[in-house]
């Protein structure tokens, strides 16, 4: 009888969004979509694991969240509306979970808490991250990224 394991994808971690697109990210404001990630059919990738690496100029207000955001291109070019900086910054985007910030300045290394626990599903398909800064602080102008550990079950 076969047995199920985890296959982890070759390159783990993949760096998702880096300073590019979360330096000095202002507290309520949603960063610009980072990396894409081309997760076609072929490829068939089913789960993710999300951490964040964070640094703050000033103390964040523990128990506040960055939020994480998955914007998909269902069509392989076109992705669904998502505007960096605005109140409707998630319009379209799939919310995948939220890491808890503590009150520290210090790089914070965190995992996303999601809604289906310590791991995401993620679609067949090309897909980017962005965050929503909810922590009452401006990121610091560098030292910040998000990364996805990808894995899917196989037969051994």
């Amino acid at each position: 009888m076969a047995s199920i394991v985890y296959e982890l994808y070759g390159s783990n971690p993949v760096s998702m969004l880096t300073v590019t697109e979360l330096n000095a990210l202002a507290n309520g404001s949603g960063s610009v979509l980072g990396t894409e990630f081309d997760n076609s059919v072929a490829s068939n990738w089913t789960r993710a694991q999300f951490e964040g690496v964070f640094d703050f100029g000033a103390a964040p207000t523990a128990g506040t969240t960055i939020d994480l955001y998955l914007v998909k291109a269902l069509d392989g070019s076109n992705y669904e509306l998502y505007t960096s900086g605005a109140s409707e910054v998630v319009q379209g985007a799939t919310y995948l979970g939220s890491f808890e910030i503590p009150s520290a300045t210090d790089p914070i290394r965190l995992s996303v808490r999601g809604v289906q626990g310590e791991w995401s599903e993620i679609p067949p398909c090309k897909f980017k991250l962005a965050v929503v800064n909810n922590s009452g602080q401006a990121l610091h102008t560098s030292g910040s990224t998000v990364k996805m550990i990808l894995y899917r079950l196989k037969t051994a």
